[in-house]
């Protein structure tokens, strides 16, 4: 039995050596890799989004993720222009209530 417990020991403390010395990093620049490079369009001088594709975004956000993420962060007005009209944008924010500041009282 005790030869299963040195054996175990010993093929760990191995495992964790070799894993500590030869372990993957998130930059490894220094070892020559580095990220692709993506042609992205909207990177030009005179690029644009995808609007269509913005809209679809969103609508899939609304529809499937807004059940556990909110978009807390993200106004209204920074979808006008982008991906949807001044209007539009308006009706999407009339279907949500907000909780006002304080009142005169402090209430």
């Amino acid at each position: 039995m005790m030869g299963v417990s040195a054996a175990v020991a010993i093929g760990s403390g191995a495992s964790l050596y070799y894993l500590n010395k030869n372990s993957a990093h998130a930059n490894m620049e220094a070892e020559g890799l580095h990220p692709a490079n993506h042609p992205f369009a909207q990177k030009s001088l005179f690029g644009t989004f995808d609007h269509a594709s913005i809209r679809r975004g969103f609508l899939v956000f609304k529809e499937v993720c807004a059940a556990c993420h909110s978009l807390d962060l993200v106004h209204w007005r920074n979808l006008v222009d982008v991906a949807y009209t001044e209007e539009e944008v308006r009706e999407m924010a009339a279907e949500y209530q907000y909780t006002d500041g304080p009142d005169d009282e402090g209430q």
